[in-house]
């Protein structure tokens, strides 16, 4: 009995240890940190599109129909960045929103806002036709919080079954 009890004391006591070791290291077992990026203004190429982001800016508020007093306040802040995506080979294909999203030096990931689809003075990037020799041009808005730092915008591939992703670095 007294052996058994031996047994688990030492058990628990390397358990504590184990606890205590990986709570001082800084483990990355839930999700890997993301690739260097591209800078605005340079291009990546992510499946058959090659995309180039411009502009990327934060503002507190949007105006619908260039009106003031039609804003919409973010619930943290507005991100809007200016993409230009040209097909360099193979069928034409519609920009989906769920392309893309922002990634913060936490590795937090932001899906982009759908308030303004809808709104032609905004120039949604989404639900856009390219096709080759037609770059299209629009705007990716992203309602992220306040204190998000260190952001990158991940561009997905269109192929449904592609795992393959392009980073452009925004610069705040």
């Amino acid at each position: 009995m007294k052996k058994n009890l031996k047994w688990v004391g030492l058990g628990i006591l390397v358990l504590a240890a184990v606890i205590v070791i990986a709570s001082r290291v800084n483990l990355q077992l839930v999700r890997p940190k993301t690739p260097n990026a591209n800078q605005v203004g340079e291009s990546v190429t992510v499946g058959k599109i090659k995309w180039t982001a411009a502009n990327p800016e934060k503002k507190d508020e949007l105006y619908l129909d260039d009106d003031p007093y039609k804003a919409i306040k973010a619930v943290g802040v507005f991100v809007t960045v200016d993409l230009t995506a040209e097909l360099t080979g193979g069928e034409s294909d519609i920009v989906d929103s769920s392309q893309f999203a922002i990634v913060d030096s936490k590795d937090r990931v932001f899906k982009p806002t759908d308030k303004f689809q809808a709104y032609g003075n905004l120039r949604s990037i989404y639900l856009k036709k390219v096709e080759l020799k037609a770059p299209v041009t629009g705007k990716a808005i992203f309602d992220i919080p306040s204190d998000a730092g260190g952001l990158k915008l991940q561009i997905s591939d269109f192929r449904s079954k592609s795992s393959e992703k392009g980073f452009i670095e925004l610069g705040f």
